[in-house]
């Protein structure tokens, strides 16, 4: 051990007593007072073990044995550093016991079954969302029985949904709704805007297309706020919260036979304005769109021509859009699901049927420009129009019409 000092001669004749004041930096000790005789003088002591002691004496009377004095204070100091080591020791043993945390890697992202069939009846093109700590869905359909000898659904005639569903665990489905105040349709979108849910959209054998809005806050009791909205009647569409407002992108009306590339927004669910008249994406539904980064990311979608589209774009305020890549390295695709999860950008699910081909599979992005696949494919069947949420940091997948014609009601979680 070395050490040094620095002795400093200060005479205090006004004080009859002999004092010591000193202070320990980087040790959890308290100052204390030493009474003596001696000649004055004051001195430093400096420890190179990251500790300082500053010390002050006055003294008023006989000589003192310094020598003694230092040998207590490196004793003490020993001490110190004995109970520091031990001190280390512990925290290291309690670190050591703790249960170790698993570092995410994206590419080993594997699915399990949750249940093969929900309580609720197979659909697809319902709207979902999580609030209130539970996964909700909400209305669709299944043409399951109105498919003609050319595998075309007669969709007019299929039966639609009006039936309100949510679970904690994907597990266990509650029916909180039998029949919601709005008619049985299809291919709406719900969000959630301040402290409340908010649907628009989608297409009703009842009532055909609608411009109604309707309100919600408890999800299970509804409310229309607006009948006829400034935007043109329309499914397909996406609504997503951005920069405090709804925004509802592109979209598709049959009846029209016009697919939609317009944004509009609102601050209030109420009042709503189109944010441009020129988007340079052409006009699309069944595509998705994802808040990634402080940006808005679109992927995907169809046109009435039957074109899927394989592009990705992205906007920092809803207004100007930018081609990031139209060649990813994964194939066109419509009806899927695009999420952000665990700090990426995930595109889920591909309906792989006879016209599409290809295989169904997951992938991943940091920056909406490289994207990598899972190494494993999921079990799950190809499929279109399904749903895909986040509760409790694991993503559930459900529902949906896969290649063979099958409406699903089966729940997968991520592992």
């Amino acid at each position: 051990m070395y050490m040094s000092i620095a002795l400093y001669l200060d005479v205090n004749n006004s004080r009859n007593h002999s004092k010591i004041n000193y202070v320990i930096i980087n040790n959890e000790m308290n100052n204390e007072e030493y009474y003596f005789d001696g000649s004055g003088f004051a001195f430093i002591f400096k420890f190179t073990f990251s500790v300082i002691a500053v010390f002050t004496i006055f003294t008023y009377g006989s000589r003192y044995a310094i020598d003694q004095w230092v040998n207590e204070e490196i004793n003490t100091y020993n001490q110190i550093t004995q109970s520091s080591q031990e001190r280390v020791r512990m925290i290291q043993a309690n670190l050591a016991s703790l249960p170790k945390i698993p570092v995410f890697n994206p590419s080993l992202l594997t699915w399990s079954l949750a249940t093969s069939s929900a309580a609720w009846y197979p659909r697809d093109s319902a709207a979902s969302f999580v609030f209130q700590d539970k996964m909700w869905t909400l209305g669709g359909i299944n043409g399951s029985k109105k498919i003609n000898n050319k595998n075309k659904v007669i969709y007019w005639e299929a039966p639609h949904f009006s039936d309100i569903w949510n679970s904690e665990d994907g597990i266990n489905w509650k029916l909180v709704k039998a029949k919601a105040p709005w008619a049985v349709r299809r291919s709406m979108s719900v969000a959630v805007f301040n402290d409340k849910l908010w649907m628009l959209g989608g297409w009703s054998p009842v009532t055909g297309y609608s411009k109604d809005i309707w309100q919600s806050t408890d999800g299970i009791s509804w409310k229309k706020v607006i009948s006829s909205a400034p935007w043109s009647a329309r499914e397909g569409q996406v609504l997503r919260v951005f920069q405090d407002k709804l925004w509802m992108i592109g979209g598709v009306n049959y009846d029209d036979r016009a697919v939609k590339n317009d944004v509009w927004f609102s601050e209030d669910g109420l009042r709503w304005k189109r944010a441009t008249s020129t988007i340079p994406w052409g006009g699309r539904w069944d595509h998705d769109v994802e808040i990634f980064n402080d940006k808005m990311y679109l992927v995907g979608g169809m046109n009435l021509s039957g074109k899927t589209f394989k592009d990705v774009w992205v906007s920092e305020d809803g207004i100007e859009w930018n081609l990031v890549t139209n060649n990813p390295p994964w194939e066109s695709r419509q009806g899927h699901s695009l999420v952000s999860y665990k700090e990426r950008l995930w595109i889920i699910g591909r309906l792989n049927d006879k016209e599409a081909k290809g295989v169904n599979d997951v992938w991943f992005s940091k920056d909406g420009v490289d994207w990598e696949k899972t190494k494993v494919d999921p079990e799950w069947t190809g499929r279109e129009d399904h749903s895909v949420l986040i509760l409790n940091d694991k993503m559930y997948l459900f529902g949906g019409m896969d290649a063979d014609w099958k409406w699903k009601n089966d729940v997968w979680v991520t592992d």
